[in-house]
């Protein structure tokens, strides 16, 4: 298999950060699957494993269960999302135009007019 036929699929990683991304403010399981794009199976793989690690805690408010970022979780984002930036500034060449609104990040590659949505343009919304 050549390199341009691979799909394009996430990794660990990515998919670690999509989920404290999310977090941020609290945030139910239903929503995390939904706003994350992963399965239950995948929610019962890596909340447990953000949880024991520091990075993501779980309260309940109002009888619900809210998962939340915690401030190493942020920081975690702030690293992830500044290597990304690094590996991905050569690549974006074509990238012209960001819209950027409330929880939501696209951009248009301006080259195939292709719209996307990538986590790493979501650095460019707020400050971890």
């Amino acid at each position: 298999m050549m390199i341009d036929e691979r799909k394009n699929t996430r990794g660990r990683i990515e998919i670690l950060a999509s989920v404290l991304f999310h977090c941020k403010e609290g945030i139910k399981k239903t929503h995390i699957m939904c706003k994350s794009n992963i399965g239950y199976e995948q929610l019962c793989y890596y909340l447990p494993r953000l949880i024991d690690t520091g990075l993501l805690t779980q309260v309940i408010e109002d009888g619900y269960v809210i998962y939340r970022t915690t401030d190493a979780g942020r920081e975690f984002l702030k690293f992830y999302f500044g290597i990304m930036k690094l590996i991905n500034e050569g690549n974006n060449k074509n990238l012209t135009q960001i819209t950027i609104s409330e929880k939501k990040c696209t951009f248009v590659d301006m080259t195939t007019k292709e719209q996307n949505k990538p986590l790493i343009t979501m650095l460019e919304e707020s400050e971890c």
